[in-house]
């Protein structure tokens, strides 16, 4: 069977459906790129995919760092919350999250590479002009950490979070990876952490929609997702010799 690349069907089955129907619904994801949600009181519970769709999706997890997940479509939802709301009043509950910290900075992680590297930042650096027509260069990753730092509700946070979205940030600019310069530190996924790389990707997109005065931020956030979905497809199917 050949690994998935292709959007999955999603359907919904209940608890007690799916006992009776177990047979029926593995021949179902057997066939190519099915994911059946199991429900128990509408709420879903438990997946049934396909071996070779789990593989596509797995996490790439380091040892004790952050997991890098297949899809980002979680960490790209969190983002646009931000983007809509009031960042400082209405973000989302990080410590609604506990069991997805290290798969949400993963995704964040992923997104942030992609959007340092792409056309818009021009690997990390702003090109800014003054009224006089000269011009100077500006960094994303210094931009960010001030911005973080000046925060009010970052300022309470432990010592570690803010230089290790810093590391990350840098290395995302520099051409190297924020991902791999992540998992390289065994320091488990904070609360604060995960609100850092929130907040982060927030101003990123804000800041692309300011240099392009348009919602080009909502269409390079989609873009980025496309990318990592391909570069993840690479690495686990590399291409024959």
């Amino acid at each position: 069977m050949e690994r998935f690349y292709e959007p999955l069907n999603e359907s919904e089955v209940g608890v007690r459906d799916a006992r009776e129907k177990f047979s029926e619904l593995l021949a179902k994801v057997e066939t190519g790129n099915h994911v059946i949600h199991i429900t128990r009181h509408g709420e879903r519970v438990s997946a049934l995919v396909s071996p070779d769709v789990a593989e596509s999706i797995v996490a790439i997890k380091g040892v004790n760092g952050p997991a890098i997940p297949g899809d980002m479509v979680a960490a790209i939802k969190l983002v646009e919350s931000l983007l809509i709301n009031d960042a400082s009043s209405n973000g989302p509950n990080i410590d609604s999250l506990n069991t997805k910290r290290h798969e949400l900075v993963g995704g964040c992680m992923s997104l942030l590479d992609v959007l340092m590297q792409g056309p818009d930042l021009q690997f990390g650096e702003l090109r800014i002009t003054d009224d006089d027509g000269s011009f100077e260069i500006g960094f994303v990753a210094d931009l960010l950490i001030r911005k973080l730092h000046s925060r009010p509700d970052t300022a309470h946070f432990s010592k570690s979070a803010i230089p290790l979205f810093a590391g990350a940030a840098w290395a995302a600019q520099t051409g190297s990876s924020a991902v791999d310069y992540r998992l390289r530190i065994p320091i488990e996924v904070t609360a604060e952490e995960s609100y850092l790389w929130l907040i982060a990707l927030c101003e990123i997109c804000q800041l692309i929609n300011d240099i392009h005065r348009d919602r080009r931020a909502e269409k390079a956030l989609y873009e980025a997702e496309e990318f990592f979905r391909s570069e993840l497809s690479k690495r686990l199917d590399p291409p024959k010799e």
